[in-house]
């Protein structure tokens, strides 16, 4: 027992001052008197019922000391402190939004009818005086509403509204983890709180979690899972579709159009049809030259390959295959003492990155005059031009004299030294990655003075060998050794850098021609004024994306544009489809994520006031009896 008032225990001096009282209150004083017989006799009674007195008195005394108790007790307001778990009514409700939630009955999606059905749920939950929540699981999870009773009821049909009317629903997966947390979240404050998730997907194990299936009756879909395009080994095309079909057991013919193809196959559609039922719901489709009326494919700018069936589910029924068509790479080699050393790595790495560039390699003769314009990489060696090229890359390798503007000057020229002599590193740079300098061995090199704009990557006692300048205006790569009095020409680390200069400065745009929704994609332009248009028409510049990349938020065909390092427009192309496992409609997950929360308490106090009031009563109705009784 608990008091809230412990200073109400004062009133218990009341019972100091009935003690008191009882002590200085005068005895009974005996006294003589004459008498008859019959006073004698009543005296004789009277002697007789003493002891009875005596109890009586005591009893009295005792009841008047509980009563001065009891009411010094009272004032000090006693209490029982108590520790209950909640039993609150409260739902926890998760929404699904993912792209299977967007599949229709032909009147409503299932995301509108989960929405429906939560509304009519809070409303009974809140009429019987509960509390409900909503979380939405979209690519992320947030809370829609908290704690909503029946004086904020109101706001909750306005943010459900607002999920319908702003298409809250994702082309993704849901991020059910992260909805389940929130809930987590949530339980830690109430741990009786039941949650529930309004989906479409099949949970084998549920946790303890209540799962309200909101899929309808004849719902179906079927899907381009996936595609691309291989080099047989005759370096033709050879396409592959991935299919499935879910919820139904029927035939799909699924087309392919050729768009940009050589020859007569610009345009050129062919089908396949398939039969789909419970036991196979995927397949894959093939195309060969075969199919195309046996002319090969051997290049295209991108394959539409669609469904052309009314299924419950649109935005799978289609997919467009890009990369068919490598964009021209032009390089061009000068040189007064030509060799064969820059033609040979360019053949590598044309073969590394045959499925990316296509690669010119243009050899200039020694009496002819090198161009200036109009290609992505000049190599000048020895001879160096009047005025450097206005747009590309420029690698100027043993360099006679600085051409005008290069950022830098020959100091002297050349300088024999032992040669055995080795290189060694200066700035980490890509360009110079996985090159051992101290396997490099030279015997000439130029005495080069850089400006501060200049990265050195390479040195011979101090001196730099190897820099490279990276600016809009300007991408200059200096090689201050001459090749042919040295063993760079030979080893491994001269193809390695070549293929370096080109992944630093020619690099691939984006690393694939197809993502799925939901990824984040970073770009890595080569050009100026760099954009990627989305399908809905949003453009994006690549200073707003080239911090965080870009997240791809929807389906179909984005366009990425840029500037070429020869100052033309690039175009490339990227499909981005629905999560395959979204295509299956009816798919069937192992389990929803565990959540567990301590049990949660309220503490409180029940009052003892009643019990005491009734004791007092009890008391008081005592010490009334047992005066009466000294009357009779």
């Amino acid at each position: 027992m608990s008091l809230l008032i412990p200073i109400g225990l004062l009133g218990l001096l009341g019972v100091a001052v009935l003690i008191a009282i009882y002590i200085i209150k005068p005895n009974y004083q005996q006294k003589f008197v004459s008498s008859t017989y019959i006073w004698k006799l009543s005296l004789k009674y009277k002697k007789k019922s003493i002891p009875i007195n005596h109890i009586k008195n005591l009893l009295i005394f005792l009841c008047q000391l509980l009563i001065l108790t009891v009411c010094g007790v009272l004032l000090a307001q006693p209490a029982i402190e108590y520790e209950r778990v909640i039993q609150k009514n409260e739902k926890i409700i998760v929404l699904d939004a993912s792209a299977s939630m967007m599949l229709t009955d032909g009147n409503a999606t299932r995301f509108e009818r989960a929405v429906e059905q939560i509304k009519d749920y809070a409303e009974i939950v809140i009429g019987e005086g509960g509390e409900v929540t909503v979380i939405l699981a979209g690519s992320k999870s947030d809370f829609v509403a908290q704690n909503i009773d029946e004086e904020n009821i109101d706001t909750l049909e306005v943010a459900l509204d607002e999920l319908i009317s702003n298409k809250a629903c994702t082309y993704g997966s849901a991020d059910i983890n992260g909805a389940m947390s929130l809930a987590e979240e949530m339980l830690n404050k109430n741990s009786e709180a039941e949650v529930i998730l309004y989906t479409a997907t099949q949970y084998i194990e549920k946790n303890g979690i209540t799962v309200v299936d909101v899929s309808a009756e004849g719902e179906w879909n079927a899907a381009i899972l996936g595609s691309e395009a291989k080099y047989d080994n005759n370096n033709h095309y050879v396409i592959s579709i991935d299919v499935g079909c879910y919820g139904s057991t029927r035939s799909l013919s699924v087309y392919c159009k050729i768009i940009g193809g050589n020859g007569d196959l610009n345009g050129f559609e062919v089908f396949k049809t398939e039969y789909f039922d419970e036991t196979e719901q995927e397949k894959r489709i093939t195309f060969t030259t075969d199919d195309f009326n046996g002319t090969p494919l051997y290049e295209f700018e991108s394959l539409q390959i669609s469904i052309k069936e009314q299924d419950s589910f649109a935005q799978d029924n289609w997919y467009y295959v890009y990369g068919g068509k490598q964009q021209v790479i032009k390089v061009q080699y000068t040189s007064s003492k030509p060799n064969n050393f820059f033609a040979g790595a360019i053949r590598t790495i044309r073969e590394i990155f045959k499925s990316t560039w296509s690669i010119d390699f243009d050899e200039v003769a020694k009496m002819d005059e090198s161009a200036t314009e109009g290609y992505d990489l000049y190599i000048f060696e020895h001879k160096m031009p009047e005025k450097l090229p206005t747009d590309g890359v420029v690698m100027l390798v043993n360099p006679d004299v600085a051409p005008k503007g290069s950022g830098f000057t020959v100091a002297g020229y050349p300088e024999s030294v032992n040669s055995s002599s080795t290189l060694a590193s200066g700035v980490e740079h890509p360009i110079t990655r996985f090159i051992n300098p101290n396997e490099i061995t030279i015997a000439k090199y130029c005495n080069l003075r850089f400006s501060d704009d200049y990265e050195e990557l390479l040195y011979y006692m101090g001196a730099p060998v190897l820099a490279v300048k990276n600016q809009a205006d300007a991408r200059i790569i200096v090689m201050g050794l001459d090749i042919h009095f040295s063993n760079f020409n030979i080893s491994h680390d001269f193809p390695v850098m070549m293929y370096n200069v080109f992944n630093y400065f020619l690099p691939s745009t984006f690393g694939s021609y197809a993502y799925e929704v939901g990824e984040n994609v970073k770009f890595t332009p080569r050009g100026n004024n760099f954009s990627v248009r989305t399908p809905d028409g949003k453009e994006y510049r690549y200073d707003e994306i080239s911090a965080n990349g870009l997240i791809l938020s929807a389906p179909g065909a984005y366009t990425a544009m840029q500037d070429s390092l020869r100052e033309e427009i690039i175009i490339e192309e990227f499909f981005v489809k629905v999560p395959e496992i979204e295509s299956n409609v009816t798919k069937q997950v192992d389990a929803l994520p565990e959540i567990s929360a301590p049990k949660t308490y309220t503490h409180g106090y029940d009052d003892l006031l009643v019990y005491f009031a009734i004791a007092l009563t009890a008391l008081l109705f005592i010490e009334w009896w047992l005066h009466s009784r000294e009357q009779i």
